[in-house]
């Protein structure tokens, strides 16, 4: 996802680029959260309506789901 950062405190406006990923397991229980991470947890595909999403990440899921359906 790429978005504009508004320009702060000596920093002019820039692009961000966030990468964001999907990863399938056989083990969920096995989940380790980084200090990177402030929170982490596997999730079926089909439960992700329940979860309130930034619009970027809710594009993300979309393309998932729209790619997936034409396999």
């Amino acid at each position: 996802d790429v978005h504009t950062i508004p320009a702060r405190r000596g920093e002019p406006a820039h692009d961000h680029l966030d990468f964001r990923y999907v990863l399938q397991t056989q083990a969920p229980a096995t989940i380790i959260c980084s200090d990177e991470s402030s929170a982490l947890e596997w999730a079926p595909l089909d439960s992700l309506n329940n979860y309130d999403f930034d619009p970027a990440l809710t594009r993300a899921m979309n393309k998932l789901r729209s790619t997936l359906a034409h396999e």
